[in-house]
């Protein structure tokens, strides 16, 4: 019966709410501010996965990272309801409309290790000349 209860808790634990628009040239830094939703009380961790895309659709892996659920508490202790991040641009990123991809995997019990409640957000900025 519990595998059952495990294999059905899929709600998603984050959601981007709202951007603050934000823009750099390619080389530099851009500082990307949103307002989030943040469940860091079902004791969760997670693994995360970003992309950039620019304007020519090109893809930039920017790799992957892991957070235990007393992380995600920390990150939600000292800013609640709130994503901060700096990225350095790719200096060959081309100019305009860029796209910042997080697929996040979160496992909030052993069921999630085969299936994990999984999460993509999309954060825009633009690259300047």
């Amino acid at each position: 019966m519990s595998v059952v209860w495990f294999a059905l808790d899929r709600d998603p634990l984050f959601e981007v709410l709202s951007v603050e628009p934000a823009h750099a040239r390619p080389g530099e830094v851009v500082i990307i501010k949103a307002e989030v939703r943040r469940d860091a009380d079902r004791g969760c961790s997670a693994a995360m996965t970003q992309f950039l895309f620019d304007s020519d659709r090109k893809r930039f892996d920017l790799g992957s990272s892991v957070a235990s659920a007393e992380l995600i508490r920390d990150i939600e202790t000292y800013s609640p309801g709130l994503m901060l991040m700096t990225l350095t641009l790719p200096r060959s990123i081309s100019y305009g409309q860029a796209d910042l991809v997080s697929v996040i995997n979160y496992r909030c019990n052993k069921v999630h290790a085969l299936w994990p409640i999984e999460v993509t957000t999309h954060i825009p900025f633009t690259v300047i000349p």
